[in-house]
């Protein structure tokens, strides 16, 4: 059997290269490894059990299999962070459409509209508090959390189920319209000229807000690369003044 597997390892290895055409092979192969061409030389038995292994490993030392799983992982957590920045990013929209009502109405009468906004900042705050007891990571039955609450306790402050309702129904319309007035906002200070078009003309430019704002980080990163090769220019002539002067000093 030894003899066998031996001819079968000098047929696979045959089968990758010979001499310097192996030992290339297997250097890149291995590119992490610190290893020369002249190592794989003097242990030639070394150098063919690598060439085996390269057969089943990845460049990074990884199995097929082992490979798969870490493909699978990556992609589960990239959809766990999308989903999370969906979430987070709609609670701060909803957050500011709070505050600006909260900043714009100074009149101290309570009105319908104010009914809305009250519900949703409620809603709001017990929600986030309960996401914040919920992470505790004592789960003990002792523990009672900050203050004696506990998560089903904050969350009896909830509004009425009926004002509940009434705000899940305008919230679409009331999110859909502060995020149009945001883009036009940000539209504005790119473009200001655009400030008094037409409704029609303001759409049209802001379904192109994508591609604007794509070209103006672009040009922004363009920008910072610009200045941080020109700041390490401007700091070797700084150092590079003194010497010329202290030459020019030596020869006087």
């Amino acid at each position: 059997m030894s003899v066998m597997s031996e001819r079968a390892d000098c047929v696979f290895v045959s089968s990758l290269g010979k001499g310097d055409n192996l030992h290339q092979q297997v250097l890149s192969a291995f590119p992490l490894c610190q290893m020369t061409e002249e190592d794989l030389i003097q242990n030639p038995q070394f150098c063919k059990l690598l060439a085996t292994l390269s057969q089943h490993v990845d460049r990074t030392g990884l199995t097929q299999h082992l490979r798969r799983d870490l493909e699978k992982a990556e992609r589960e957590l990239h959809s766990q962070r999308l989903s999370w920045l969906r979430v987070e990013s709609v609670h701060r929209v909803l957050r500011e459409i709070v505050q600006e009502n909260r900043f714009s109405n100074i009149s101290s009468a309570r009105t319908a509209e104010d009914k809305f906004f009250c519900t949703l900042e409620q809603c709001l705050t017990v929600g986030q508090c309960v996401r914040q007891m919920e992470m505790s990571t004592d789960t003990s039955e002792h523990h009672s959390g900050v203050l004696g609450l506990t998560a089903d306790r904050v969350k009896r402050q909830m509004p009425p189920e009926q004002d509940i309702m009434q705000m899940k129904q305008r919230l679409p319309s009331e999110l859909l319209q502060h995020l149009k007035r945001k883009a036009a906002n940000i539209l504005t200070y790119y473009q200001p000229e655009w400030e008094n078009e037409s409704e029609g003309l303001r759409s049209v430019k802001l379904s192109k807000l994508p591609e604007l704002l794509d070209r103006e980080q672009k040009k922004a990163k363009s920008l910072t690369e610009r200045n941080r090769e020109n700041a390490t220019l401007l700091q070797r002539q700084t150092h590079a003044v003194p010497v010329c002067e202290s030459r020019d000093t030596f020869f006087r």
